[in-house]
């Protein structure tokens, strides 16, 4: 059995969906960027490939993170 915890925030791309297509600010890019990039080279580590990544799979906390 997998346990998460409860994404309040639901998902990147619940997120997103509430912006004008194409006016996404570049800091907001740049701090989803990264955090995929931690999640991935964690998951990396840990010899796990992860085929699936989109955004309806990313999912956000309260915080965002």
């Amino acid at each position: 059995m997998l346990v998460m915890p409860v994404a309040l925030c639901g998902d990147l791309r619940r997120s997103l969906g509430g912006t004008v297509v194409g006016r996404i600010s570049k800091e907001r890019v740049v701090f989803y960027a990264a955090e995929i990039a931690s999640a991935l080279q964690y998951l990396h580590k840990h010899g796990i490939i992860y085929r699936d990544l989109k955004p309806g799979n990313v999912l956000l906390n309260v915080d965002g993170h």
